[in-house]
């Protein structure tokens, strides 16, 4: 016979005739092939470039130990294959439902093929030359069972003859004495068949096609086969499975699970997966290697596939999911049951954190406190509190240190740090452990958000908050809490994080109040992320808080019971928060308790009178608050760093308590600037009664160590005139102007005359004089005279000026003028006058009683004549000056005639 090419299993040689070169013309296993792209060169399904597990439509499914199921127009291509004259089909099989188990096509024309009816049994039907066909049936229905099935055929000149045989039987053999249709090699071999109409439904485990029509008795085993095999098997002696599409063999056909709707059937129950290892994403055959693993899964001993330690199979997923995107090897789905993590990660309770939890030592231990941040922002000035900074910078903050406008915080005292405009704290050290609790003490003015750790956490003013939590593919998911009403004023908020195997819940608080736990359930956990800051003030979402802060509590653990924290921790035990002021920035906190305004002081004051935030009144620039943190004084003060400030020598505190003036001249320390008010004197000067003295008043000694006058004896200066007849010196006195005279040289008129049992005899000019006499602030003049005639009695002068004069009038009333520290004059008239031609004891004393009074006496006879308050001072007394007795001439002109015998000055 010519053919258009030779048939399978042979070759051409040059004389165009075939040659036979092997009885297998094409041998399909399928029991264990997962091939969705072609089987030897039968292509599979539309397409032979997939691979499983990318199916398309046309491709009959593999089924471990049932070769591949067909059904709804899935198929397999064998192309132009060219059967030869003499051959023999032989398939193992397990038909479920009608349609072409096999079928060899001219176009659209099927010259031969195998199919089932609906009964099951199995027909071969071919066409002839004449265009007739012949069929060869057997009446056993296989629906539902494993059998091989064998056709024989041979094809001579002028008939044809066709065999069928069953389960290794033969059945009746069929000749017609027309031969079959030669065999084209256009058209396709198909198992299965294309269309949906007439596909065939059901197992095909292998087929066989020889070059000979003489049956293979092998294809059948009746005996030897595994003991499960309900009758004979394959020459594999393997038994197919007798499960149905949609089961796995489990000791037992068993549903696949319909939760995964397994479209391609399965092998086990917990996948829908059919390589060997439910983990492998690629292979070829159901006991062969993987070639690749799906995600998170990687190839292990023996070629095949297994969930990487960090890993975990998930049946309601069909995959594995990471049990931590940080770990390393885990022993279970939990974070905790983490045996080691990936570099740079640390392990805290068997969690993989991103960082070691603040708090914890080199080893990322827990600490022995789990409080490990109990800062409070209280009255020191600072740019740094711990672990936070102000605004940008350390170095800049309020107050004295150039700060930041509207983002450095400001201090307020006994209200820790004022927040407004956006102005904050931040700290980048602080990496939070997966269960924390924070809390901290806080006024609100104004609702903003108050905390921030971007990108996982953000406490607002209401106490309502925002947490992100991560998965362990480390994908982030957000969970609220609600806001908490609470009463205005200090309030200690409070959130904390707790985790228990499979959830983490976010509890708010103010004060004992709490919210109600937000809870995420789906295996979540809080996990800082080491490169941000916690921001107290504001947050990326929010800057418009306004109020005051007090501290900032942390603990590595959850804390449930904030108790000491509001009842003993700031102020004395069981004082809660009574010790922080409750009043707004621009006020200050009165003795009584009650919010004072401040003087328009921006920054607030600690006081009504002053925008001045030191406590030290003449501190201009301080560390904090408190007492003896000035480190700046104001002008004229000064004092050791961290001590309190006074006045420099020579300036002394003002009565307002803010600045510091001079005292007047020769005053080392003073109390006011006047020149009674001094309490030391500086060199050269020396301290009488609150004044500082060039010189000492007469009678005085000028101690050089402690600069005071000291006064080693009374009188000062002392006369008697009664028994003396000297006419030089008498008691320390100049007797007129020369004193180089004796008695009885009488060559000096303007010596007086002394007089036995008289004292001096006065008259006209005639005087005794003191040079440089000095006057104490506390003086008398004593004087025994007897007046004949009116005139200047004593007289203080400089040639210019009298500074003190004691006159007689005509009628010897005594008169007494006074040039007072202010240049003007005082007079003091007595209210007797003395009798002449009598002696008298006459007296003046003056006392200096406060720095701005002094009294003034004239005294007769032990009686006072008058008493004079005067506002002022006799400063002029203290002028140095002759002091002279009976020299002057009254405004009268009366020249004073008198008798003096004893004149004593104190």
């Amino acid at each position: 016979m010519c053919f258009t090419a030779c048939p399978a299993g042979y070759a051409a040689d040059s004389t165009n005739v075939c040659i036979w070169s092997s009885d297998s013309a094409l041998s399909l296993s399928l029991q264990n092939l997962i091939y969705l792209d072609s089987v030897s060169s039968v292509q599979v399904g539309s397409s032979n470039s997939n691979a499983y597990p990318t199916w398309d439509s046309s491709d009959p499914i593999p089924s471990i130990s049932r070769g591949y199921y067909f059904i709804s127009g899935k198929y397999m291509d064998a192309g132009a294959f060219m059967m030869s004259p003499f051959y023999t089909v032989t398939i193992w099989v397990k038909p479920i439902g009608l349609g072409y188990l096999m079928v060899k096509l001219d176009g659209s024309t099927e010259m031969f093929g195998i199919h089932f009816d609906i009964n099951g049994d199995p027909i071969v039907e071919a066409t002839l030359s004449d265009g007739s066909s012949v069929s060869l049936t057997t009446s056993s229905s296989l629906f539902g069972s494993w059998h091989n099935l064998a056709y024989t055929g041979n094809i001579v000149t002028g008939y044809t003859t066709i065999s069928l045989y069953l389960d290794g039987a033969a059945t009746p053999t069929t000749q017609t004495s027309t031969s079959m249709q030669p065999f084209i090699d256009s058209g396709s071999l198909l198992f299965g068949y294309s269309s949906i109409a007439d596909s065939f439904q059901g197992f095909l485990w292998s087929v066989k096609i020889y070059n000979k029509n003489t049956y293979q008795a092998s294809e059948w085993i009746a005996s030897g086969c595994p003991s499960s095999c309900s009758s004979g098997c394959p020459s594999e002696q393997l038994c197919p499975d007798s499960c149905l599409f949609g089961e796995y063999d489990d000791g037992g056909c068993q549903v696949c699970d319909s939760a995964f709707s397994c479209s391609y059937g399965c092998r086990s129950w917990d996948t829908c997966r059919l390589c060997k290892a439910k983990e492998c994403d690629t292979c070829t055959t159901f006991t062969g290697d993987c070639t690749h693993c799906i995600t998170n899964a990687e190839i292990v001993t023996g070629n095949t596939c297994a969930c990487k330690d960090v890993a975990f199979w998930v049946h309601s997923s069909q995959s594995c999911e990471l049990y931590d995107g940080l770990c390393s090897k885990c022993l279970g789905s939990y974070y905790f049951e983490c045996q080691t993590c990936i570099s740079g990660a640390q392990k805290v309770d068997n969690i993989c954190l991103h960082a070691c939890p603040y708090g914890f030592d080199s080893s990322c231990n827990y600490p022995a406190s789990s409080q490990v941040i109990n800062e409070v922002f209280g009255d020191n000035f600072r740019g740094q509190y711990g672990e936070f900074i102000t605004g940008t910078s350390a170095s800049s903050y309020q107050f004295f240190n150039s700060p930041e406008v509207n983002i450095d915080p400001t201090q307020a005292k006994n209200r820790g740090l004022y927040f407004t405009n956006g102005s904050y704290l931040q700290a980048s050290t602080i990496y939070l452990n997966y269960k924390f609790s924070i809390g901290f003490w806080a006024n609100v003015k104004t609702a903003g958000d108050m905390l921030e750790k971007q990108p996982n956490l953000r406490f607002s003013s209401d106490a309502s908050s925002i947490v992100y939590l991560e998965n362990p593919s480390l994908v982030t998911a957000s969970v609220s809490t609600l806001a908490i009403t609470y009463t205005a004023g200090w309030n200690y908020f409070a959130i904390t994080i707790a985790y228990t195997p499979g959830s983490t819940a976010v509890t708010c608080y103010v004060n004992a109040a709490s919210s109600s736990p937000a809870t995420i359930t789906n295996n979540c956990i809080f996990r800082d992320v080491s490169s941000q800051q916690i921001i107290i003030g504001k947050s990326s979402a929010s800057s418009t808080f306004e109020g005051f802060i007090y501290n900032f509590n942390l603990w590595t653990d959850t804390i449930t019971d904030f108790s000491y924290q509001i009842n003993n921790d700031i102020c004395n035990t069981g004082q809660g928060h009574s010790c922080l002021w409750d009043c707004y920035i621009d006020k200050y906190q009165d003795t009584d308790g009650s919010c004072k305004s401040c003087n328009s002081c921006s920054l607030g004051c600690t006081r009504g009178v002053s925008c001045g935030i030191c406590d030290d009144k003449l501190c201009d620039e301080c560390s904090g608050f408190g007492a003896n943190l000035c480190y700046t004084c104001v002008t004229h003060a000064s004092g050791a760093p961290g001590s309190a400030c006074s006045c420099d020598q020579q300036y002394y505190l003002n009565p307002d308590g803010f600045s510091c003036s001079p005292c007047t001249t020769g005053c080392k320390t003073c109390s006011g600037n006047d020149y009674y008010l001094c309490t030391s004197c500086i060199n050269l000067y020396y301290l009488l009664s609150g004044m500082c003295l060039g010189y000492c008043p007469t009678g005085y000694t000028a101690d050089s160590t402690t600069h005071e006058c000291t006064l080693p004896h009374n009188p000062s200066l002392s006369v008697v005139l009664n028994n003396d007849i000297l006419l030089n010196l008498v008691d320390g006195m100049n007797v007129g102007n020369d004193n180089s005279n004796k008695y009885p040289a009488w060559t000096d008129a303007n010596d007086p005359t002394p007089a036995i049992l008289r004292g001096y005899y006065f008259y006209g000019t005639q005087s005794l004089s003191k040079s440089s006499f000095l006057i104490s602030t506390q003086f008398s003049v004593l004087l025994w005279l007897k007046p004949i005639a009116g005139g200047y009695v004593a007289v203080k002068s400089d040639g210019t000026h009298e500074y003190f004069k004691l006159v007689l009038d005509g009628s010897g009333n005594p008169n007494l003028a006074i040039l007072m520290a202010d240049s003007s004059t005082v007079s003091i008239a007595g209210s007797s006058s003395l009798l002449l031609n009598n002696w008298h004891f006459l007296a003046v004393t003056g006392t200096l009683i406060s720095g701005l009074a002094s009294v003034m006496q004239l005294w007769l006879r032990l009686l006072a004549l008058v008493m004079l308050m005067l506002f002022g001072w006799l400063l002029r007394l203290l002028v140095s000056c002759a002091m002279i007795l009976s020299v002057r001439i009254v405004l009268l002109r009366a020249i004073l005639t008198v008798l003096l015998a004893v004149l004593e000055i104190w």
